[in-house]
């Protein structure tokens, strides 16, 4: 797995409730919180049949936000088989789509 470069993520301007809209659309469940700093979000199984589990800061003004989403985007881009920047890329026109359906300016594109 790559290790996603900051700047590019904070370039990006991609926030946690970003992050969280485009896991719920495609098919992530959030799960109820046990922490009120970290969203937890399940996906399909593993090769072992396990859960995939995905944790995001619940607030942007965490400390390590920007790493949580960087590794919310390595994993989301190892699934996707994709590169980082082809995975940010997707997310930022998924969320440049949702704006345009409800006719609203993009969240933070």
């Amino acid at each position: 797995m790559r290790i996603v470069n900051t700047k590019l993520l904070k370039d990006a301007k991609l926030s946690v409730n970003d992050m969280a809209l485009y896991l719920r659309c495609h098919g992530w469940q959030e799960l109820p919180r046990k922490n009120p700093r970290v969203t937890v979000f399940q996906g399909e199984n593993d090769d072992f049949g396990r859960p995939l589990l995905l944790m995001i800061p619940s607030n942007d003004q965490f400390r390590d936000a920007v790493l949580r989403l960087s590794e919310a985007l390595e994993l989301l881009a190892a699934l996707e088989d994709c590169s980082i920047e082809d995975m940010l890329i997707q997310i930022q026109d998924f969320l440049h789509r949702q704006a345009i359906h409800l006719n609203q300016a993009p969240l933070s594109i």
